[in-house]
């Protein structure tokens, strides 16, 4: 009940005074409650060694204290186990994100939306955080809409473009600030899934590479990786991995 909530919220800013902190650091006052909070920060060693008193009760009522809880700093190591529970996060992707506190916003604000906040945080970290540095920009320099990094993983996972267009739509995004979507349709990158087109493209690698195609035909599965790269590389890097791969095996054990 409201009790349970107030004492919450009591032991919450006890601990935060325990840590040393500044009481201006860990809550953020405004005109009307600047007086309460005086009042009950004017002592700290009296609020860490006294539970509170009726006086203090009353200080404590339920819209204060509401507005006390929201206004708590998150702790570093909560918002790194928060990341890896709520957004299935590797310990260390999750650790970058709490280290860069804005990037770690930046990504929140996608990941409640996001089918697939794994690969958002790999965007961030791996390719955001390059570009930022080697252009000596920030996040609020972004030419894009944050939702676009969702946008383009939306269309890696769905098939409609590879991971490889997906490297070149993410620095023309950074460069314009256009739309993934729109970049794709207006450059034709999206991925080749005809499987009529994929299986001409087979047929001629297999003809141009005779020794692989012999090689994955006597047991060496590796060479089939040669041979989908070919494939992919005569597509400008459009054609369907996946398919391509299942279109050489097919062929070559035909």
């Amino acid at each position: 009940g409201k009790w349970k909530k107030g004492a919450e919220a009591w032991d919450q800013l006890q601990f935060a005074l325990r840590l040393g902190r500044n009481p201006q650091q860990v809550v953020t006052t405004t005109p009307r409650n600047v007086g309460v909070l005086k009042a009950i920060l004017k002592n700290p060693s009296t609020v860490i060694t006294h539970a509170p008193t009726e006086a203090n009760r009353a200080y404590l009522a339920e819209s204060f204290l509401a507005e006390v809880q929201a206004r708590l700093v998150e702790l570093p190591l909560a918002r790194k186990q928060r990341f890896m529970r709520d957004y299935h996060l590797p310990a260390g992707d999750a650790q970058t994100l709490v280290w860069d506190r804005l990037l770690g916003d930046y990504f929140e604000r996608l990941a409640r939306q996001s089918k697939n906040p794994k690969a958002v945080a790999n965007w961030l970290i791996n390719n955001l955080r390059a570009k930022l540095a080697e252009t000596h920009t920030s996040l609020a320099d972004l030419k894009f809409r944050p939702e676009a990094i969702s946008e383009l993983v939306a269309l890696v996972d769905s098939g409609r473009i590879s991971s490889r267009i997906a490297q070149e739509v993410f620095a023309e995004m950074f460069a314009s600030g256009e739309g993934p979507a729109a970049i794709v349709e207006k450059k034709g990158l999206a991925q080749v899934s005809d499987t009529a087109a994929i299986e001409t493209l087979s047929d001629q690698v297999i003809a141009a590479h005779p020794g692989p195609a012999a090689d994955f035909r006597n047991g060496k599965a590796a060479a089939l990786n040669f041979l989908k790269g070919q494939v992919i590389k005569l597509s400008q890097g459009k054609a369907n991995p996946a398919l391509v791969g299942a279109i050489l095996e097919r062929k070559l054990k035909g």
